[in-house]
């Protein structure tokens, strides 16, 4: 079998894959210069994305980090390489309905149709928790910075920071999954309890999250934004044994 054999591409990216190792064999992050499965994610689900292409080799490789769970990994790999299961994509070959479930949820009439840029930025139950997030942390509340990931000079900075991101997403799609909508208060302690998981198994994760919030309180503290400082404080991972 070759990497780029579409039947066998097509094969995997409509199952579950579980295994790290499998998943790593089969799909690499692009090249710099080949940004192939980007620039259609881009054009099929028309996004406003001017691809950054640092920030998007970051996002793609996230879900191969040693400290993070399997589930969460899974789904990182799932949506980064487009093949998450939206109800608009699954309506195509079972008898699930277009609707955003979210929707369905919170009594919207008529529902729109769950598409991949509603899913996790455009609905109205999703947008306020993307908005204060990115609020606190000073980032563009946009396509580009949600789907094609956030840029920063350190590394581990930017792991943090797309990370979160992705626990973002993750915590959407949980709340899909459960028919509950979601809230920013509830979205921002499942980041702390994740990073807080994270921190324990990993050094480098633990000091870069120190210094990001650190960063992001010092700003927001001389922006006197109240906003902000309470998002930051609810995501603050809680460092002491006893927490």
């Amino acid at each position: 079998f070759v990497k780029t054999d579409s039947n066998l591409t097509t094969l995997l990216s409509n199952r579950k894959i579980k295994s790290k190792t499998l998943r790593d064999a089969i799909y690499k992050p692009p090249p710099l210069e080949q940004i192939t499965q980007i620039n259609f994610y881009i054009e099929r689900f028309a996004l406003d994305v001017s691809p950054n292409i640092p920030a998007i080799k970051c996002m793609q490789s996230l879900w191969n980090l040693p400290f993070i769970d399997y589930d969460f990994s899974d789904f990182l790999f799932r949506v980064t390489r487009n093949i998450y299961e939206t109800c608009d994509r699954l309506s195509h070959f079972t008898e699930t309905p277009r609707e955003c479930p979210l929707c369905v949820t919170g009594g919207i009439s008529p529902p729109p149709s769950d598409y991949i840029g509603h899913c996790f930025f455009d609905c109205q139950f999703v947008y306020p928790l993307v908005w204060d997030y990115c609020m606190a942390y000073n980032l563009p509340c946009t396509h580009a910075c949600i789907f094609g990931g956030a840029n920063a000079k350190n590394v581990w900075l930017r792991n943090v920071v797309n990370l979160d991101l992705g626990l973002i997403k993750f915590y959407i799609h949980n709340c899909r999954h459960s028919n509950k909508l979601p809230t920013s208060v509830r979205c921002a302690q499942f980041i702390a309890n994740s990073r807080f998981a994270w921190t324990r198994v990993s050094k480098k994760y633990l000091r870069a999250v120190s210094k990001f919030q650190e960063i992001n309180l010092d700003r927001a503290t001389a922006e006197n934004n109240q906003a902000a400082l309470s998002y930051i404080n609810r995501c603050a991972p809680i460092f002491d044994d006893n927490g």
